[in-house]
């Protein structure tokens, strides 16, 4: 095998630039150059497989699982593809040591995450030991309660269903700093909350919700007390309109925020005070004095262009233009807009 230039650089630099590729990425680019840099695949422990990802090839997968050992893989994603990659990996690695060194676990959409699955999956995955989970479709009708799990070492949770991790947990992990949710419950999302907010650094709400649960859920952030929040992304379907003071009850305790991400799915009528770029100049700039980032998607129910533009003026001012950096972006159509701020 050729001897390269960058054979002469210390293992430490390159295993910082693998750091930032995924390990199917990293063997396909690196793998059989030489002896040295073997050696460098083989010492380095901080593999991130993308099983979901669309160009990974049957050969490149069977490198990946007659490469690597166990303990060097500490992150993984799944996803369907053309290979069905997911099943084939739990069944190559059942048969091996776990991945005890395995810290982040993310599964997209394209997996129903059932108790069939979760069966095959903690065989080489113990979930009490990871820091990072996101599980984008989860659905456990009648999950046995003794095989709960404590998720001791949890500190970034995304979810698609607060309810169903309910399931599949003892009690509410309460070391997170990184929290978001589509909140099918708001008592269980209030009992994620209460157990984590005084280290919380970001918070994501996904919810629906009448007016009955609007105001549940409103009364539960008024009494929260933030001590690290500084992002904070709230998407809202809600079956009537919210009045001006229902936001500024759930943000007013953010006093830290930093980054605010405020998605209106309803459709909305130009005149709506949510809509009204006067008000919130004078909340952001009085209450939220460290917000660097304000990212306000909504739906329009009038077609005039006239009314649009109105609505937009008031996030024209000296304020919002200099101060602020605001920019109008539509999205999909004329009647949805995305006002970046930064």
């Amino acid at each position: 095998m050729p001897n390269l230039l960058l054979d002469c650089l210390p293992v430490e630099i390159f295993y910082e630039i693998l750091s930032y590729l995924s390990g199917g990425h990293i063997l396909k680019a690196f793998h059989s150059l030489n002896n040295h840099f073997n050696n460098i695949l083989i010492g380095y422990d901080h593999y991130i497989l993308d099983l979901s990802a669309s160009d990974i090839s049957k050969k490149e997968f069977d490198l990946i699982c007659s490469f690597l050992r166990s303990e060097q893989i500490v992150g993984l994603q799944f996803g369907r593809n053309y290979f069905d990659l997911v099943n084939r990996f739990i069944s190559n690695f059942s048969n091996r040591q776990s991945l005890n060194r395995l810290r982040s676990l993310w599964i997209d959409d394209t997996i129903l995450i059932d108790q069939l699955f979760l069966t095959r999956l903690v065989s080489i995955i113990d979930l009490n030991k990871l820091v990072s989970i996101r599980f984008d479709r989860i659905y456990l009708n009648h999950f046995n309660t003794s095989s709960r799990y404590t998720f001791d070492s949890l500190k970034h949770l995304v979810l698609c269903s607060s309810r169903q991790f309910r399931l599949l947990s003892k009690q509410i992990p309460t070391h997170l700093t990184f929290l978001h949710i589509f909140s099918d419950s708001i008592n269980v999302m209030d009992q994620f909350i209460r157990s984590n907010m005084r280290q919380l650094k970001s918070l994501g709400i996904g919810l629906h919700c009448d007016s009955n649960n609007i105001q549940q859920f409103t009364k539960a952030f008024s009494n929260y007390q933030w001590t690290h929040l500084i992002q904070f992304n709230l998407r809202l379907n809600v079956d009537l309109d919210t009045p001006f003071k229902t936001m500024r009850q759930i943000l007013s305790k953010m006093y830290r925020l930093r980054y605010l991400t405020l998605i209106l799915r309803k459709p909305l009528a130009t005149n709506n005070h949510l809509l009204d770029g006067i008000r919130w100049e004078s909340f952001l700039s009085t209450s939220l004095l460290y917000l660097k980032t304000f990212n306000f998607q909504f739906s329009i129910m009038e077609k005039s262009k006239g009314k649009i533009r109105r609505l937009l003026r008031r996030f024209r001012s000296k304020w919002w233009l200099q101060t602020k950096q605001c920019v109008t972006v539509p999205l999909r159509s004329d009647e949805l807009r995305n006002l970046v701020c930064v």
